[in-house]
């Protein structure tokens, strides 16, 4: 499954915030890295040594690029395996659709550190982590 997000970005144009959005707000995140060795080039990210991907159960999704002819410019896409691959293509593009509307170039995410045990009324976030002696809150200001 492949599908195109509609997010362009200039060639020299810092992406840095989308990589941070993706990993504190999409569920299943990780990189990949392929061998260039083993690399058939049919299918595969944009960069084998670095690349944006959803585990969704059975599903992978990565972010791939398509590149303008004159490579100024680029196209955030999705490919995506598995059972219910368009549905982890569509969820992974909707994070980045996000990212490109609400938060790009934005002040980037906010983020607090509590206690192990603080309630969750007492945490506001759209995303908390909870570690051994702390809970980790995340939000993304929207870009006025």
């Amino acid at each position: 499954m492949e599908t195109w997000t509609g997010v362009g970005v200039a060639g020299n144009e810092s992406v840095g915030g989308l990589q941070m959005y993706v990993a504190t707000m999409v569920p299943g995140y990780c990189n990949m890295f392929i061998d260039p060795e083993l690399a058939t080039g049919k299918i595969g990210p944009t960069r084998l040594n670095f690349s944006l991907v959803a585990v969704d159960g059975p599903n992978l999704a990565y972010v791939v690029v398509r590149r303008s002819d004159d490579r100024k410019s680029a196209e955030f896409g999705v490919h995506a395996f598995g059972p219910d691959g368009e549905g982890a293509a569509y969820r992974l593009a909707d994070a980045v659709r996000t990212w490109g509307k609400e938060h790009r170039r934005g002040p980037g995410p906010a983020i607090a550190v509590h206690p192990a045990g603080t309630p969750d009324e007492l945490i506001s976030g759209e995303r908390v982590i909870d570690k051994r002696h702390r809970r980790i809150s995340i939000s993304w200001p929207a870009v006025p």
